[in-house]
């Protein structure tokens, strides 16, 4: 049976690669989180207070997505510089999609 016909080959690769691509993203994203959640006193807000769980969700984005750090800071010098290694691979992937 035809059920979606040959049409639907013309699109597979595209749905495969943004698929890798977003999980990819998806699991990035996670593992930074999971990092920074580590310690719940590395980063902290512009009042010196803890991030909480979202906090950390929105600063792992914000970090990824190179647009800087916002109003969140890491605290201790390894977790500013997994912050930069992170940005740097966050423009790098950026520059290669």
């Amino acid at each position: 049976s035809k059920f979606f016909g040959r049409k639907v080959f013309d699109y597979s690769g595209m749905i495969v690669n943004l698929a890798v691509l977003f999980v990819w993203i998806l699991l990035v994203w996670l593992g930074l989180f999971l990092v920074y959640s580590y310690d719940p006193s590395a980063i902290t807000n512009s009042d010196s207070r803890p991030a909480n769980w979202v906090e950390r969700l929105y600063y792992t984005g914000y970090v990824l997505s190179t647009l800087g750090l916002g109003n969140f800071k890491p605290t201790t010098p390894f977790f500013e510089i997994l912050t930069s290694v992170f940005s740097f691979f966050g423009f790098i992937f950026f520059t290669s999609s």
